[in-house]
């Protein structure tokens, strides 16, 4: 009887002893591996995750270009479409680039309605089609063209870069837009 108790009792001691072992090895390897995960898996994902932030952001903005009188010519030939932005008091003023769909974007109290223009402009050019923007004198193209670049994700957008005064003082054709005017006025698209 008492090497059975002894026998009990050292086995009772040797299955403690035992989990004590495994429990103890199970906290040090569990705080091994998470100061592995801390130092290795953590950094990788945000590493991952800066990739994939900065991978989307250059895909989600188009390619804004300034243009001169040279390149818009180039391009109108080529049938790219030219968006005037300007509102109807200077498009009678100055004329316009013939050829130009007008849109007025900031009307003559400076307010804008970004959904409903782009809205008119979508059977102009859609997003994965170049279109040309123009102003008076290449300012207020600059927000259109963020808006259509970070936005509405156009990828190719040019500025013409010193407006339509740039282009009639370098020579280039205006036309009257009184025709133009009364057309979009009639379709609802200016």
């Amino acid at each position: 009887s008492w090497k059975k108790n002894c026998g009990r009792l050292g086995s009772f001691r040797m299955q403690n002893l035992h989990r004590a072992l495994v429990t103890n090895w199970k906290i040090r390897y569990s705080n091994l591996y998470n100061q592995l995960f801390l130092i290795f898996e953590v950094p990788m994902r945000h590493l991952i995750l800066a990739c994939s932030l900065a991978l989307a952001s250059l895909l989600a903005h188009a390619e804004i270009i300034d243009i001169d009188k040279a390149e818009l010519d180039k391009l109108i030939k080529s049938g790219v479409p030219v968006v005037d932005i300007r509102t109807q008091a200077e498009w009678e003023d100055t004329g316009i680039v013939n050829g130009s769909k007008l849109l007025t974007f900031y009307d003559e109290r400076g307010r804008v309605d970004p959904a409903a223009w782009l809205e008119k402009l979508a059977p102009i050019a859609k997003p994965d089609q170049p279109v040309i923007v123009i102003c008076r004198s290449g300012n207020r193209t600059k927000d259109v063209s963020q808006l259509l670049s970070q936005q509405a994700g156009y990828t190719k957008v040019y500025n013409v870069k010193s407006g339509i005064k740039g282009w009639i003082k370098e020579g280039g054709a205006v036309m009257p837009a009184t025709q133009s005017i009364a057309a979009c006025r009639t379709a609802k698209t200016c």
